[in-house]
């Protein structure tokens, strides 16, 4: 279950919340997730011999997050919510790693549907960078920026 984690969670969780009508937080980061669990973005093929996943391995780590759950379900793939009235989302990606479509249209529905997402597409760069960090300029950058807009989400 590798792929499917912090980021992924963390779109799902804010769907959840707001649907079951809890209290959300200030705002949600999200680096690099999957938000449409079908794998079917065009960035699965593209990116696949550029990101640091085996080809096709997404396949394995779906089933072990969903089971016999169907990809589609909102909760599961939050690409497929309704995304008005979640708090604002930083959405961190690297250019070259297979959840980029998935993150851009992300952002993009978000936007949309009157939700602040702020996305920030690394050129080069593949899963997860910025969790590497301070091991190279990027992965520094990245991180100071997911910082920034949690201490000013904070602070509002």
């Amino acid at each position: 279950m590798r792929r499917i984690r912090g980021g992924t969670l963390t779109l799902a969780t804010l769907v959840a919340l707001r649907d079951k009508g809890v209290a959300l937080p200030a705002g949600g980061v999200a680096i690099s997730p999957v938000t449409d669990l079908t794998c079917s973005a065009k960035s699965f093929i593209t990116n696949s011999r550029k990101d640091i996943a085996p080809i096709n391995s997404w396949s394995v780590w779906t089933g072990y997050y969903i089971g016999d759950n169907d990809p589609g379900l909102p909760w599961l793939s939050p690409l497929k919510a309704d995304l008005a009235g979640l708090p604002p989302i930083l959405l961190c990606v690297g250019s070259s790693e297979i959840h980029l479509d998935d993150t851009v249209n992300f952002a993009n529905k978000a936007k949309e549907q009157g939700t602040e997402a702020v996305l920030m597409v690394w050129e080069g760069m593949v899963h997860a960078f910025p969790i590497m960090s301070p091991l190279f300029p990027e992965a520094k950058k990245a991180m100071e920026s997911i910082c920034a807009f949690n201490r000013e989400r904070l602070a509002a």
